[in-house]
């Protein structure tokens, strides 16, 4: 956090430095009435003035490039960041229509479930009430066995 403080004051002290520099040369030059590019005396001013303008920025850049790695690689690198941020998205948004379409799957599954225990539930009542009947299908199956026995014994004495 320090850096960056120490960062803006270089920026603001050399910009200043540069600014100064280009105004009393292009002070200069307009005194000097000297004429480059065949242009007029103040108009090669104001183009001193503008030349130092652009040297500000780019020390101004240069500083701020060669000191910051993020700011480097924002600049020259934005547009294959915005894309992978795209496809990021893009992915995200898949990711979650694929999660929606499982929960729903698992709500249908967990449905199915519970219907499927209602049934096992009700199958498990309807066995106990079958094993009873069982029972006592048996229980008269026995009696009937032994009446039967009985019946046959008295016909046999009968005929004998």
């Amino acid at each position: 956090m320090t850096s960056g403080y120490i960062l803006i004051v270089a920026i603001l002290i050399l910009g200043g430095v540069i600014a100064t520099v280009g105004d009393r040369l292009g002070t200069k030059v307009g005194k000097a009435r000297l004429s480059l590019f065949n242009l007029r005396p103040r108009q090669t001013a104001v183009v001193i003035t503008i030349l130092t303008g652009g040297v500000i920025a780019a020390s101004t850049l240069g500083i701020l490039f060669a000191i910051s790695d993020q700011l480097r690689t924002g600049v020259f690198e934005l547009g294959r960041i915005q894309d992978n941020l795209a496809k990021a998205r893009k992915d995200l948004e898949q990711t979650r229509d694929q999660k929606k379409q499982m929960e729903n799957a698992l709500a249908k599954a967990g449905e199915a479930n519970r219907r499927i225990e209602r049934e096992n539930t009700r199958i498990a009542a309807e066995n106990v009430t079958v094993r009873g009947q069982n029972a006592r299908v048996r229980s008269e199956n026995t009696r009937i066995r032994a009446d039967n026995l009985e019946i046959r014994t008295e016909n046999a004495s009968i005929k004998a």
